[in-house]
């Protein structure tokens, strides 16, 4: 498991669907391993995950 952190700059945000954009980018970087990605923004910190899985 690959454990990555990202903080935003002061007043920026990210919405639900850019969060999953940025970790999905992440889990290419690591790509025989889940993904664990720690969003601070602000004084608020997020969690955002990612597993691989087989393509049938």
């Amino acid at each position: 498991m690959m454990v990555f952190a990202v903080e935003l700059h002061r007043g920026a945000t990210l919405t639900r669907s850019e969060s999953a954009t940025l970790t999905r980018g992440f889990n290419r970087i690591a790509s025989a391993q889940p993904v664990i990605l720690f969003i601070k923004q602000g004084a608020e910190l997020a969690l955002s995950t990612c597993e691989r899985s087989e393509y049938t």
